[in-house]
């Protein structure tokens, strides 16, 4: 790939991140490229980086071209067989020199989609609106994470958090060694946690609802805590985040179900994420991934009482369900819309007060 790096202050003349002390500071400096497939949803298929994430490296390595850009090359390349297109991203932070130390300077994330297959780059779809999300979060402020890394752009988000990835990598090793679902030294006592952003963001935001708490690990096993979260507008409105209408069910014939046991666990961690897993090869097995059907996994982030799960399966939603089970009989082909849908009789927005 090619790119620059520019500076909007000055005309958008192009940095020298091999010398501008912005990008020299050693690790207060940080410039990655993500590179990430299949748009229709990521799977990180044959990344190497397991589970399901995307191909990263150091950006601050690249090759001068001689005219303000830089080009580089993966260290993995697209697996052959995949399909469609994929997307490659810039995250990171320059430094602030002039203060001692040197502080990050979060700056937003940008993502640029290129094609495999398709005859042209075909975008991921949009769901959330950045915009809606600094409304509460700020800009280059609260929406800032990992870091200050990654910094306003929800199309960046999705890269890492999609159907294939739990935090299985971030938790602490397994005494027993067995993928049975149960880590008896994470706090929670699960094996993992589903990340996919669906089900990830209504999960935090809906804490009040949920009648569990919401535990994701993070790098150096880091434990948090989502449980104690209470957002700040109408949590049952749907626009203050959504683009448009994208609350309103059916979900997209593309759309993956939402992965809860991958059927591994920890066998050895490190303080930046575990380095062994357990059984060989289970992780690169997708296919066997239990899932949440895509309109429940949504649904059941908040709503995940009982009553509303039983609900949820009567009508086509399914709970550790493999992906090419979804949708194949009546009893796993999701109905929601049929009442939930836009002008249906329980209309998502009517029920929920959307405006």
């Amino acid at each position: 790939m090619k790119f620059s790096v520019t500076n909007p202050a000055n005309s958008n003349a192009p940095y020298n991140i091999k010398t501008d002390p912005a990008f020299t500071a050693g690790s207060t400096s940080r410039l990655e490229i993500d590179l990430a497939w299949s748009t229709t949803d990521y799977q990180n298929i044959g990344s190497g980086v397991n589970p399901a994430q995307p191909v990263s490296f150091n950006a601050l390595t690249a090759t001068p071209n001689g005219d303000g850009t830089y080009s580089a090359t993966s260290p993995v390349a697209v697996p052959a067989g995949t399909t469609g297109s994929g997307v490659a991203a810039i995250e990171g932070h320059p430094a602030d020199t002039a203060v001692t130390p040197a502080v990050a300077v979060p700056v937003a994330s940008v993502v640029s989609y290129f094609a495999i297959t398709d005859p042209k780059p075909v975008p991921r779809r949009v769901v959330v609106a950045t915009a809606n999300c600094q409304n509460c979060h700020g800009e280059n402020d609260g929406l800032s994470l990992h870091g200050s890394n990654r910094t306003d752009n929800t199309q960046l988000c999705v890269i890492c958090h999609n159907p294939n990835a739990t935090d299985l990598a971030m938790r602490p090793a397994d005494p027993d060694g067995v993928a049975n679902g149960v880590n008896t030294a994470a706090v929670d006592g699960l094996e993992q946690r589903q990340i996919d952003f669906k089900y990830f963001i209504h999960a935090i935001h809906g804490a009040a609802v949920r009648t569990d708490k919401f535990v994701v690990y993070g790098y150096g096993n880091s434990v948090n805590d989502f449980s104690t979260i209470r957002y700040p507008g109408v949590l049952a409105d749907c626009a203050q985040c959504h683009a448009g209408t994208t609350f309103e069910p059916p979900i997209g014939a593309t759309v993956l179900g939402t992965t809860v046991d991958t059927h591994a666990t920890v066998v050895t961690s490190s303080p930046f994420g575990t380095t062994n897993f357990t059984p060989a090869g289970a992780l690169a097995n997708t296919a066997a991934y239990d899932r949440i059907s895509p309109t429940a996994s949504a649904c059941s982030a908040c709503h995940n009482d009982p009553t509303t799960s039983a609900h949820i399966q009567q009508n086509g939603g399914s709970f550790y369900i493999t992906e090419a089970l979804i949708g194949t009989t009546p009893a796993t082909t999701e109905t929601c819309g049929v009442c939930h849908g836009a002008g249906a009789v329980a209309d998502v927005a009517v029920e929920h007060g959307v405006p």
